[in-house]
């Protein structure tokens, strides 16, 4: 499996391996990040993702809305059916993203992700 480089734009994928240089996208795995994650700029506003460094994907503000609001607004909505029915495409924002194809650097699985955690050292310094 190849192993690519990802920054939060999602515009630098390098393949850091020896494996195949064009990327396989057969397993898909959900995003969480608009079902978990409130994620806000330092200009009040809400996106839909915390590697939306531009603010390109704004789902409301919160000096001019409520919380529950955006959480529970079209936009929020329209995002998490897209991921679900598992078309990141539709989303300006999660068209270059790796981790609905790729799985998070963490992993692909919340128990993976937990093992990543707590075994894979990298949290402890």
């Amino acid at each position: 499996m190849p192993v690519y480089f990802h920054n939060a734009l999602g515009e630098s994928l390098v393949n850091l391996s020896n494996g195949p240089q064009a990327r396989e996208w057969t397993h898909y795995t959900l995003c969480h990040q608009p079902c978990v994650n409130f994620t806000v700029d330092f200009h009040g506003r809400v996106v839909g993702c915390c590697r939306d460094l531009r603010s390109e994907y704004v789902l409301g503000n919160l000096l001019e809305q409520s919380a529950d609001a955006i959480w529970n607004g079209e936009k929020m909505v329209h995002l998490r059916r897209a991921l679900i029915a598992k078309r990141p495409q539709d989303i300006g924002i999660c068209k270059a993203c790796d981790v609905p194809w790729q799985g998070s650097y963490s992993g692909r699985t919340p128990l993976e992700k937990i093992r990543n955690f707590f075994f894979a050292g990298a949290w402890r310094r």
